[in-house]
């Protein structure tokens, strides 16, 4: 019987340079690109997904837009970690990015367009989970796609956005409190002011069309 043995690629580009080197070149074409990547994990099995869920990867992937075009093979840690640095995300969605990063190359292992030494998507570090005193708006895009998404926890986040309510605000609202003044509605708080006032709360006109108000 006859032992096969493999061979490394070092020992490989030694015996046969020019043989080795077309093998390489053939293989870079073939590797795909790190959106090319996530464009198939999405279809096998991100895209199974809830609703809401998908949003968010969505979300996620878009801020890796520098990298779609790259091939996988040529993605360095620290070409990722600038995007983690640089991103002004907090520390929860850039966790959620690490574990999309990790998706990616684990494909990538999986399919043999990196080898495992070449995965070092573990070693990427996320800011600290301090608290941030800064506020980032909804951005239209982030709106349309909880529009798009019309799921519950969705519709929740766009009657924040719409309202500015807090949450033991809107938790505390009765229907018999929503009133119309012309063409605008707005409602009355439980909660009283400092001087002993319900907070008026006017109703954005996008969010009453999609509501029965309108």
């Amino acid at each position: 019987m006859t032992n096969k043995k493999t061979i490394t690629d070092k020992e490989a580009s030694v015996l046969a340079p020019d043989t080795f080197q077309k093998l390489v070149d053939q293989r870079e074409k073939n590797t795909p690109t790190f959106k090319q990547i996530f464009d198939i994990i999405y279809d096998e099995d991100l895209s199974k997904l809830s609703k809401s869920s998908q949003v968010w990867y969505k979300a996620w992937i878009n801020r890796f837009k520098s990298l779609y075009n790259r091939k996988i093979s040529q993605i360095t840690l620290a070409g990722l970690q600038e995007i983690f640095d640089h991103d002004k995300a907090g520390y929860g969605t850039k966790i959620h990015m690490k574990v999309l990063c990790s998706k990616i190359f684990e494909y990538a292992v999986i399919h043999q367009y990196v080898s495992r030494d070449n995965n070092y998507t573990e070693y990427i570090r996320c800011d600290e989970n301090k608290k941030s005193t800064k506020r980032y708006a909804f951005s239209t895009n982030e709106i349309k796609m909880l529009i798009d998404d019309n799921s519950d926890a969705a519709k929740i986040v766009l009657i924040y956005i719409y309202t500015g309510l807090r949450a033991n605000e809107l938790l505390s609202i009765e229907t018999n409190k929503i009133k119309k003044h012309g063409d605008f509605y707005y409602f009355e708080t439980v909660l009283k002011t400092e001087s002993g006032i319900d907070r008026v709360v006017p109703i954005h006109p996008a969010f009453c069309k999609r509501t029965n108000f309108s």
